[in-house]
């Protein structure tokens, strides 16, 4: 079926044609990836930079620069129909546009020449929400370049591929649009604070393939860089997974295959796990070195890295004999007989640790009277758990009760 030349895949299967779009545009100037989408997007709305001829270099001054690139770029939005182009960001001193376009916005837009070219949108839409909500006017980025290097026969000449596709972006900055928070020896990455120019520069800059919010907090970078190891403990939120599971086994088969999918994208050294690996929270903490922060960087898995605020390791080896429990152990006091409620975030009973050691009864207080369900969607809870009745615990003959009174 023709439907004014426009094709459209329904389900994957059958090609049919959908209204908007003629191919007899100018579509030189349109990436022809757009193009793609828009002809296999039932929406048809693609996300989008715009950029347009220049104007206003010749100007005296900064806000006579600024009107005539609002003027450009009004010209182009009245041509536009309501729904043909929803504006995410209208750069003041760049004649850009970015936002999402369909098929008949996107057929006037390679046809206007005050538009130079229509490329695919390299910006994340969270980008800018974030700069226009920042009080500084800046925003915390990845930004992903081209791959470099990658048939170089060494390291060092591929660590030089690399720096030298970094400077040259790094380059067409000015002094305050791009401040670097750090720089990838063997990845073509870069993290930092930019501004709005700044991003302008990146979005038409063709060394840069992404620019997404960055999910490694900013202070990851200064310790990982003090660091005498070379590494960074951090705690790294995944994409959440079994909320809707049936069961409690299959919320934890569900955590552990995201857990699996993330530690199966690092390779040995990059990141060593720390402590105790929830089985119900999608949720990893560990040390990790700056290859490994790279490929959490563009990890689709990974919401969020940050160094946790206590920064705390311990360990039953030292703190028992340190309040000599040990001696109390030697002279026959174990725990034995006794049962110790742990109220707190719930215990997971099958940790190795406390396994073996709960009692039945377990219940939780949250939201009125006492019933069941009390497992451990934190991880705290198992730990004072485990410190009661692990191998090497303060009392590691005792049994536990678990009660679950604080709320996740």
């Amino acid at each position: 079926m023709k439907l004014n030349g426009k094709m459209l895949w329904i389900a994957g299967l059958v090609p049919v044609l959908c209204p908007g779009f003629g191919f007899g545009q100018a579509r030189e100037r349109v990436d022809p990836v757009v193009y793609s989408e828009v002809e296999m997007c039932p929406e048809g709305t693609p996300y989008v930079i715009v950029i347009l001829k220049p104007v206003g270099q010749e100007v005296p001054t900064p806000e006579q620069k600024r009107t005539l690139v609002r003027e450009t770029q009004d010209k182009v939005l009245a041509n536009m129909a309501p729904g043909e182009f929803e504006v995410a960001y209208r750069f003041e001193t760049a004649a850009m546009l970015i936002g999402q376009v369909n098929a008949a916005g996107l057929a006037k837009l390679a046809a206007n020449p005050e538009v130079l070219g229509v490329q695919r949108g390299k910006i994340g839409p969270d980008v800018f929400a974030k700069l226009q909500s920042s009080a500084e006017g800046i925003v915390h980025v990845t930004v992903t370049l081209k791959p470099v290097g990658q048939e170089v026969p060494t390291p060092e000449q591929r660590k030089a591929s690399i720096k030298k596709v970094q400077d040259k972006v790094l380059g067409e900055m000015a002094p305050r649009e791009f401040k670097v928070g750090y720089r990838f020896e063997t990845d073509a990455m870069l993290i930092g604070h930019v501004n709005a120019a700044g991003l302008a520069k990146l979005a038409g800059d063709p060394s840069v393939v992404s620019v997404e919010r960055s999910k490694i907090e900013a202070d990851v970078f200064p310790k990982l860089q003090s660091s005498a190891d070379g590494t960074v403990r951090v705690s790294m939120q995944l994409t959440p997974v079994g909320r809707g599971a049936p069961t409690r086994e299959q919320k934890k088969a569900l955590v552990k295959e995201i857990q699996d999918r993330v530690l199966g994208k690092l390779a040995p050294g990059e990141f060593k796990i720390g402590g105790y690996r929830r089985s119900n929270t999608a949720y990893l903490r560990g040390h990790i070195n700056a290859a490994g922060l790279a490929k959490l960087a563009t990890d689709s898995d990974v919401l969020a890295v940050w160094v946790p605020s206590m920064f705390v390791e311990p360990h039953l080896n030292e703190s028992v004999p340190f309040i000599r429990a040990d001696q109390v152990h030697g002279i026959g006091y174990t725990g034995a007989g006794v049962t110790v409620a742990v109220l707190d975030t719930g215990v997971d009973c099958s940790h190795p640790d406390v396994q073996g050691s709960c009692v039945g009864g377990a219940a939780t207080f949250l939201g009125g009277w006492p019933r069941g369900g009390a497992e451990d969607d934190v991880g705290h809870g198992t730990y004072m758990a485990a410190i009661i009745t692990a191998d090497n615990g303060v009392a590691l003959d005792a049994r536990i009760l678990t009660i679950k009174e604080i709320r996740t």
